[in-house]
């Protein structure tokens, strides 16, 4: 039993964590990439259980919409484009960051079945449950942002989502013949509203 969500694209959905119970929607799952689907199907029980990550399910009348697993994570300071370490210092108003890895909440995968795509689906929920989930993690963890690596065919996706007039940004880019791209949407200014609210 999950928790129930109302998405304008697909009206009530139903937040659920990993069990066997959802073997068989798990099974008719995809979502056209091999990875994410290999993920969903072979590794994420494994993954789950070994307390690697965390994976929600996004349900809808018993079928898998989508599915994205979040984990604690760092990054090395080094490797962050300077304007964004410049953006990030202006948000935690430090003059230097004091440590040499940062600590970050990983979307390690995402995935919607093929069905809901080009629909609005997945940026609806990534808007509306997943950084709202990841920051929920910062804020009770630490977690400066929300971090994901993705190929080229893919970053204009995360660049054009919006979350409280911020944008993921590309932090870092992979050398060699497959390009990997680092994004990040800092959470930084919502946890300092938050915390600063509560010491007022």
């Amino acid at each position: 039993m999950g928790i129930s969500f109302h998405l304008k694209t697909l009206g009530t959905v139903s937040i659920e964590l990993l069990s066997p119970y959802h073997k068989e929607s798990i099974e008719k799952f995809d979502c056209g990439r091999e990875e994410q689907d290999e993920f969903i199907k072979s590794r994420a029980w494994e993954e789950y259980t070994r307390g690697f990550s965390t994976v929600y399910l996004i349900v809808r009348d018993n079928k898998l919409v989508a599915y994205f697993s979040l984990s604690p994570f760092s990054i090395r300071k080094r490797d962050i484009a300077k304007d964004s370490r410049k953006g990030l210092l202006q948000d935690t108003g430090f003059s230097e960051l004091p440590y040499s890895a940062i600590p970050m909440i990983l979307l390690g995968q995402y995935g919607v079945d093929k069905e809901y795509q080009g629909k609005g689906v997945g940026s609806e929920i990534l808007k509306e449950i997943i950084i709202p989930i990841a920051l929920e993690k910062a804020l009770s963890l630490g977690g400066l942002g929300l971090v994901l690596h993705t190929y080229e065919d893919v970053v204009g996706f995360y660049r054009k989502q919006e979350y409280d007039g911020r944008n993921f940004e590309v932090i870092h880019v992979g050398k060699g013949d497959e390009k990997t791209y680092m994004l990040a949407y800092w959470f930084v200014h919502l946890i300092r509203v938050e915390r600063e609210e509560d010491f007022e």
